[in-house]
């Protein structure tokens, strides 16, 4: 466990250093390592193992390399539901996250359904008065309007407008 946690710091820091490649290489293995030592039961209570995956995530998206960063963003997603459950933060995030990356990818409709879902549970349950609520939203409204439904999108922007200068400012 602690290899592994080392591995993913070691990653992170070569990753804030530009150095994508040879942090992606890290990782890998150890998480493979991980995964046949200790097997799927612990791996859904096992926070470096999540740490790992964001970490790997990071860098897949830093190298570009985006259908890689959607496979281990929906892992990290599972993992964080059967660790935390739907109302986490940490899973709420990673649904957010995913449905942005589908959604900077064109992936529109299937990206919808995350974002509206993130959206929903940071508004009730996990993040309520959060800035996350608005990037969300925001999101959301730039995946409908992508999808030709302006009408939703404009009931959305409309919407964040007073609650972004009530959290942020008149900016």
């Amino acid at each position: 466990r602690e290899v592994l946690y080392t591995v993913s710091l070691l990653a992170l820091a070569t990753q804030r250093a530009g150095r994508f490649e040879e942090g992606i290489n890290l990782l890998p293995q150890s998480i493979e390592a991980f995964e046949r030592r200790w097997g799927s039961s612990v791996l859904h209570t096992e926070p470096y193992y999540r740490q790992a995956l964001n970490v790997q995530a990071l860098l897949f998206t830093d190298l570009g390399r985006l259908d890689d960063t959607e496979a281990v963003r929906r892992k990290l997603a599972e993992v964080d539901l059967k660790l935390s459950g739907e109302r986490s933060i940490n899973y709420v995030q990673d649904l957010a996250t995913l449905g942005t990356s589908l959604r900077e990818r064109g992936a529109y409709a299937e990206a919808e359904p995350l974002l509206r879902r993130a959206h929903e549970l940071q508004r009730t349950a996990v993040e309520p008065g959060s800035p996350n609520v608005l990037h969300t939203m925001q999101y959301l409204a730039i995946c409908l309007q992508s999808m030709g439904r302006l009408e939703e999108a404009e009931t959305l922007w409309s919407e964040l407008r007073p609650q972004r200068i009530k959290l942020l400012g008149d900016n």
